[in-house]
């Protein structure tokens, strides 16, 4: 199965998670990655955003995860964003 393949159904079984409970720190951390994966950054940039405000004793590993989804869209340096 293409790697590509494997993130949509990461992505589509944590979709189903969160439409249940949307407040699932891991789901939204899980999808955010997914979607940096797939290079569909601004996804996974609301998700870990919305992840950073629900959890304050995880912001660190969240927001690193955000900025690398900054790397990848290349908008780190020009927006000022720290990780």
């Amino acid at each position: 199965m293409p790697a590509g393949a494997t993130f949509d159904l990461a992505i589509s079984d944590l979709d189903k998670a969160l439409a249940q409970k949307s407040d699932l720190l891991g789901a939204l951390n899980g999808r955010g990655y997914a979607y940096n994966s797939k290079g569909d950054y601004d996804r996974a940039i609301a998700d870990l955003d919305k992840a950073i405000a629900l959890s304050k004793r995880a912001i660190s590993r969240l927001s690193r995860n955000r900025g690398y989804s900054y790397l990848g869209k290349r908008e780190l340096r020009s927006r000022g964003r720290r990780f």
